[in-house]
């Protein structure tokens, strides 16, 4: 991820980016609609909205990672594994109830998580 690349980003994604940055990352739902209200064609995908908030970890942002996986959840409701990513973030910051939550989430979405069964496992 390198400025020179766009940061790896698709276009939506890098547009959604500036405009967090404008606003230290927070809000990012609300930023969201408004871009998507603006311009009809404006769509991310989880998959690329996921991988961005483990890019951010990886560069030791976790701030920031936790509020993209939280809109990630927003914009995808019925996935498992956005609330698993999210729970995840929570679970790195410190916020155990917030993971405990999100994991029982994912697992009811879908019961075949392992990683969600065994974090719930070990918290009991």
């Amino acid at each position: 991820m390198k400025v020179k690349n766009g940061f790896g980003l698709s276009k939506n994604l890098k547009f959604l980016r500036q405009q967090l940055l404008k606003n230290d990352f927070k809000d990012a739902n609300k930023i969201f609609n408004k871009i998507s209200k603006n311009d009809k064609n404006f769509s991310l995908t989880e998959d690329e909205v996921n991988s961005w908030g483990y890019q951010l970890i990886e560069q030791g942002k976790k701030n920031e990672a936790m509020e993209i996986f939280k809109l990630n959840t927003l914009l995808f409701p019925k996935s498992s594994n956005v609330y698993d990513s999210y729970g995840e973030i929570l679970e790195t910051l410190g916020n155990r109830k917030e993971a405990i939550i999100n994991y029982r989430k994912s697992l009811e979405l879908n019961p075949d998580n392992t990683n969600a069964a065994n974090y719930l496992k070990d918290k009991k």
